[in-house]
């Protein structure tokens, strides 16, 4: 399946960035962050001053990462469940008197 278009891409990754918002504020996701927030400062006023930046710039770079997966994770979703739909609607619609490009499906190349 190919990508999807630029401005569409950038409507999904909106959405995207609004339901991670949102996932903020649900209590099993807050609570678990709260946890993790504790860990870390912990951690933090353990480690010696000098292994602190360099493990800030672990953690950043481990949290951007994670970001990236889950932002990844989120598209092949969205294209996995338009290539689901896509195929529902063709096998259930094909051969019914449809216009040629949507009888086909995109399996057959369409004639002149």
């Amino acid at each position: 399946m190919k990508d999807f278009p630029d401005w569409l891409q950038e409507a999904l990754r909106a959405r995207f960035d609004e339901q991670a918002l949102h996932s903020l504020q649900l209590p099993p996701i807050k609570n678990l962050r709260e946890q993790a927030k504790v860990s870390s400062e912990q951690f933090r006023r353990k480690i010696s001053e000098a292994n602190r930046a360099e493990f800030l710039l672990w953690e950043e770079e481990c949290n951007y990462l994670h970001a990236q997966e889950l932002e990844w994770l989120y598209m092949q979703g969205v294209k996995d469940g338009a290539q689901i739909l896509f195929s529902l609607l063709c096998s259930q619609y094909k051969g019914y008197g449809l216009p040629a490009t949507m009888a086909t499906c995109g399996n057959e190349e369409l004639s002149g």
